[in-house]
């Protein structure tokens, strides 16, 4: 679970059901001012026009570096990387689907298992169809989200050595590029 360690909304991820398979990540604070050298900042600029928010900043670095730490500790090919921020509650049929999905590794790459944007049944189908690249940087601001919306996903080891592959080939810093 991504947070930043002074957050006041890990006691209440952590009292849910499921939340036990979770352990804390330390989140990258972009209120600090710094940048961080995985972050594009002008590619950023030059898709949206303005400077990244602080949660901007901060939302992208965080989840790169969570992902980064798996593959560098992940051993088994059968390992998932299941990625949630402070602010979601998990609900009862959390864990079923989960293990659902933790038992698929080579069927399953990547699966959202939840989110804010209340993405219609199928949308995703054209996509896969398409061989559309599903490493690309999808433009997505929090500043849609609020309190309580953010999602979770979950990644194969496959899949998080693909997106970090990718991310450091890129010949420039992939996030925040458009």
């Amino acid at each position: 679970m991504i947070s930043l360690q002074d957050s006041d909304r890990i006691d209440g991820f952590f009292t849910r059901p499921g939340s036990e398979r979770f352990e804390l990540f330390d989140a990258f604070d972009g209120r600090s001012g710094q940048t961080h050298p995985v972050f594009d900042i002008d590619g950023f600029i030059a898709r949206n026009g303005t400077p990244p928010l602080p949660g901007e900043l901060g939302c992208a670095v965080s989840h790169y570096l969570v992902l980064r730490d798996f593959v560098m500790r992940s051993e088994r090919p059968d390992d998932y990387l299941v990625v949630a921020e402070d602010d979601i509650r998990l609900t009862a049929d959390f864990v079923p689907v989960l293990d659902n999905v933790l038992r698929r590794p080579r069927e399953l790459e990547m699966v959202l298992l939840s989110d804010s944007w209340g993405t219609p049944p199928g949308s995703g189908k054209s996509r896969l169809d398409s061989g559309w690249p599903w490493t690309q940087p999808i433009p997505v601001s929090p500043r849609a989200f609020s309190e309580h919306s953010m999602g979770s996903h979950a990644l194969s080891q496959r899949c998080s050595r693909k997106v970090s592959r990718t991310c450091r080939t890129a010949g420039r810093n992939l996030l925040g590029r458009g």
